[in-house]
């Protein structure tokens, strides 16, 4: 009757490695803008969803910046999303 051996797994992570939060515009990572007709009804969050890696969904955490939309106007709408490490996208 001997010791029987036992097996462990022990899983070693890195908590410093955190990644930026992604934004998806349309649902893809591939397409990077979206078109609106001047003048036309437009909510930019309708277009963007986020997910971090660590923190999961931030959709509800994404900002408009870089101007407030307004389709009166033709230009360029920049979107902006932190997560719990305070790193962005």
């Amino acid at each position: 009757m001997g010791i029987q051996p036992a097996t462990r797994v022990i899983k070693v992570v890195d908590p410093t490695i955190d990644e930026d939060p992604i934004i998806y515009i349309n649902n893809t990572i591939f397409q990077n803008e979206v078109t609106v007709y001047k003048d036309s009804t437009f909510t930019a969050l309708d277009y963007a969803t986020a997910y971090d890696k660590e923190d999961g969904d931030l959709t509800d955490d994404i900002e408009v910046t870089a101007n407030n939309v307004d389709t009166s106007q033709v230009g360029t709408y920049s979107y902006k999303c932190y997560n719990k490490s305070n790193n962005s996208s």
